[in-house]
């Protein structure tokens, strides 16, 4: 199934479900509502359910995400499969909603950025061979005018070696991102407020699917995270008889914040509803501080970009200057 009608299957099957119609009777009536290519995946389904088969199983040959067979596996095996499927349809529906707000508040900054480097590279490209081929040999020009049409003739010389290191870059970018984060003190700071968000609502969801805080935190460390070593190292701690804020408080990485809350959940038997909380608090917090980097971006971009193109033209048109002396 597609991504987004994933989310609507899970959702209306857990609507269902919570009416007291069983899971065959539910998928037929999502079966005559869904279009051909989910009518087939759903198809499929029913098949393996009337061969013997567990739904988690089933739902396998078809692409979904692990944390949806994982959610129908737990809910099979507690018999809360439409609590389960409720409560993955709002985790899913808050993470594609936190997803979309990180895309709207950097498409502006990031088609910003685009533009400028599009203007410098079309001024070296096309605007500075003209001054260049304008000026000639015949008469002396200011080194740093020559240094100008020396870094556009490197340019059109070397242009495939430009794309493929620009390629080579934002790969390294890509994949060192998290060595990169670290290196920025600001955006370590909202990479790590997104993590903690992201974990404390998949701890909520977990434990709300009535897991042991030690299963949840295993199903926790499968998935790639900023935090993921600390979380790791939590899983040995409560392996060994230590608590979960014990184990965390070793780590300096996390928000002291986070941390109390922890305390207060174990302390008082409500971890889930600090969880919740978390997830809220660190999710709104990310998107604040987030949007605040963008907005120091944009006055940054246009400045730099600026000083660039003013150089640049200012080192085009010096030799106009001294034109009086040739003349």
């Amino acid at each position: 199934m597609k991504k987004n009608n994933s989310h609507q299957f899970i959702q209306q099957l857990s609507a269902l479900l919570d009416a007291n119609v069983s899971l065959i009777q539910a998928l037929w009536i999502l079966h005559q509502e869904a279009a051909t290519f989910s009518r087939t995946a759903i198809m499929k389904t029913l098949s393996s359910l009337h061969a013997g088969r567990a739904f988690y199983q089933a739902i396998k040959d078809f692409s979904v995400t692990d944390e949806v067979i994982q959610c129908v596996s737990v809910g099979e095996k507690t018999g809360r499969l439409a609590e389960n499927l409720r409560a993955l349809s709002l985790l899913l529906k808050e993470k594609e909603a936190f997803k979309q707000q990180v895309i709207q508040a950097s498409i502006y900054p990031l088609f910003l950025l685009g533009s400028a480097t599009c203007v410098l590279f079309m001024m070296l490209w096309a605007v500075v061979p003209k001054f260049a081929s304008l000026y000639g040999d015949k008469q002396a020009i200011p080194a740093i005018t020559h240094a100008i049409f020396r870094l556009s003739q490197m340019m059109h010389q070397h242009v495939y070696l430009i794309i493929v290191t620009s390629v080579l870059s934002m790969l390294f970018i890509v994949m060192q991102w998290r060595f990169l984060l670290g290196k920025s003190p600001l955006l370590h700071r909202v990479a790590s407020n997104f993590s903690v968000a992201n974990a404390s609502r998949t701890m909520t969801y977990y434990l709300n699917a009535k897991l042991p805080v030690y299963n949840a935190i295993s199903h926790l460390v499968e998935k790639p995270g900023l935090h993921q070593p600390i979380w790791r190292q939590c899983l040995n701690d409560l392996a060994q008889g230590c608590s979960l804020h014990d184990s965390l408080n070793k780590s300096n990485a996390l928000p002291q914040l986070f941390l109390a809350m922890i305390h207060l959940g174990e302390s008082s038997g409500t971890l889930t509803e600090r969880f919740q909380y978390c997830a809220a608090h660190y999710h709104t917090l990310a998107i604040q501080q987030w949007q605040r980097c963008l907005r120091l971006l944009e006055p940054s971009v246009l400045i730099v970009l600026g000083l660039i193109i003013g150089f640049i033209v200012t080192a085009l048109y010096m030799p106009l200057f001294s034109l009086g002396e040739y003349v």
